[in-house]
């Protein structure tokens, strides 16, 4: 029997990098489908009466320090972006057109890579323009799509309601997630595939 494995992200998020970056190796040969599940993770904080962490100074000094920890743990290329906290509205709905045309691969490893390995703005046009001129993709029919209503819709529909299982975006190791099923891979989650006969990452998380 075939795993699902739902995947929530979004570019903002370093964890949903980290996780993304080893998602495959964590998959492999195992049979798993992995389903995309691209959403605005500042909607689905405020929908459920959340704040990020990096308004909690000492919170934030912590992640920052187990972000690096990480990437230098398992070969990952990051830098801190310099333009973080940015706005991933439209990156997001990209995702959504990307999704519906079967270029969701080469979509996420384009704005991914250029938000955590090179630091791009994701926020600024011109930055989204190059960034999908550089991966093969036609800006102008993506802008397009990016600005079509039913697109903003549909992400604005994935804050809510959350999916049965999942959690609010862990630490990028975190083996220790309150989820109710290891199927649902949350944003930052790349040790929780145990039912798929991978050994778990130890880590303890921050409350």
């Amino acid at each position: 029997m075939s795993t699902n494995i739902d995947f929530y992200y979004d570019f903002i998020s370093p964890a949903s990098y980290f996780a993304w970056m080893r998602l495959k190796e964590l998959t492999e040969g195992t049979g798993a489908n992995i389903n995309y599940k691209p959403i605005l993770l500042g909607g689905i904080l405020k929908a459920t009466g959340n704040t990020s962490p990096v308004t909690v100074p000492a919170k934030w000094e912590w992640i920052k320090t187990d972000f690096q920890r990480h990437a230098d743990h398992y070969g990952i290329p990051f830098q801190l972006n310099p333009h973080f906290i940015f706005s991933t509205v439209n990156a997001m709905r990209g995702a959504l057109w990307a999704l519906s045309n079967g270029q969701i691969e080469s979509y996420n490893q384009a704005m991914f890579s250029a938000a955590w390995a090179q630091g791009e703005d994701l926020s600024s046009p011109e930055a989204l323009r190059a960034i999908l001129t550089n991966a093969g993709f036609d800006p102008e029919q993506v802008a397009g799509a990016m600005a079509q209503p039913q697109i903003k819709t549909a992400l604005i529909e994935r804050r809510m309601p959350l999916p049965r299982g999942a959690c609010s975006e862990p630490p990028p190791s975190s083996s220790t997630t309150k989820c109710s099923s290891a199927r649902t891979v949350w944003t930052g989650l790349s040790g929780r595939l145990d039912n798929l006969g991978r050994p778990q990452h130890q880590h303890t998380p921050i409350d």
